[in-house]
């Protein structure tokens, strides 16, 4: 093969040219589903309550919040 390759570089060229297009045009009719958009649906919120302990922040701020 490597003798082939080295008497005949325009038809090795040409096959390489060949499976490149090949290659771009599998790649063009790929369905859309094969590389789905993800989203993290996630949200940060930041409660604060000046003097009050992180239990009354749970109970008074924070569970009001998530609900």
């Amino acid at each position: 093969m490597i003798d082939f390759s080295i008497k005949n570089p325009l038809i090795v060229n040409l096959f390489l040219l060949l499976v490149v297009v090949v290659g771009i045009l599998s790649w063009k009719s790929m369905p859309e589903e094969m590389f789905p958009v993800v989203e993290k649906d996630a949200i940060k919120i930041i409660t604060a309550y000046a003097g009050a302990s992180p239990e009354e922040v749970e109970k008074q701020v924070t569970i009001p919040v998530e609900d």
